[in-house]
This record gives C-alpha cells, structure tokens and sequence, in this order.
C-alpha cells in the first residue's frame, strides 16, 4: 500500500485509524478504507474538464494530452503497490 493510499483512507474513516486499537472490527473498518480510498482514487484517473483546463494553465500550457499523460501517471504512481515502484 502507498502512502497515498492509507493518507486517503485516514481522510474517508479517520475514527478507524485514530485508535491503536487491533481487535477484529478496527482492522475491518481499516481494510474497508483502504479499499474506499482506492476506488475514490481510481475514479479521480479520469480528470475532468476544469481540472484538464487547471493542469493546463499552471504547466504553462502544456498540451491537454500532456497534462493527461502527467496527471495519469500521478495517479498509477498512488496506485503502485511499494514491491511495483522497487522492479522499475
């Protein structure tokens, strides 16, 4: 799991990971964040139109694909699970 993962679970069900608590239903609600936070940052892959207009203006204006192909790899960089990032 990234950082970014489990930084967006602590956002979408921060009580489940304010206790340090491990019995059996804290580490349910844990595993359902996690699993939350990668289906809301799957679904961000697909940028909007204001965000693609935003991307554009802060890069400079960069190409509408451009900015795609950065914001997208952003995302799969999130996504990558940590044994992923170490066989680049």
């Amino acid at each position: 799991m990234t950082d970014m993962i489990e930084r967006v679970a602590r956002a979408i069900a921060p009580k489940a990971w304010s206790a340090s608590e491990d019995s059996t239903p804290q580490k349910y609600r844990r595993k359902a964040s996690l699993a939350h936070a990668r289906a809301a940052i799957t679904a961000m892959r697909e940028p909007s139109d204001e965000m693609m207009m935003e991307g554009r203006i802060a890069s400079g204006f960069v190409s509408a694909a451009g900015c795609l192909i950065i914001w997208q790899a952003a995302i799969d960089a999130a996504m990558r699970e940590p044994e992923q990032e170490n066989a680049k």
